[in-house]
């Protein structure tokens, strides 16, 4: 039998919650309604496009479900 966990809901975690990444930003001013499939169908400035620092980076807390 073949099972799968994936995130069925959570909560946003901002102002690095979880620590500043490093690197390229690639998205910023992201706004999602919840029923995206992919963070790029959310509303965001451009791929590469910001005006901010690792300060701001935002993280994902998932509620996982097991599905067969």
């Amino acid at each position: 039998m073949n099972t799968e966990h994936v995130c069925s809901g959570g909560n946003a975690r901002t102002s690095a919650h979880y620590g500043q990444g490093s690197g390229q930003i690639l998205l910023d001013d992201v706004r999602c309604s919840g029923f995206e499939t992919s963070i790029l169908n959310c509303t965001h400035s451009g791929i590469g496009v910001h005006n901010c620092d690792h300060g701001e980076d935002a993280g994902v807390e998932c509620q996982f479900v097991l599905i067969n």
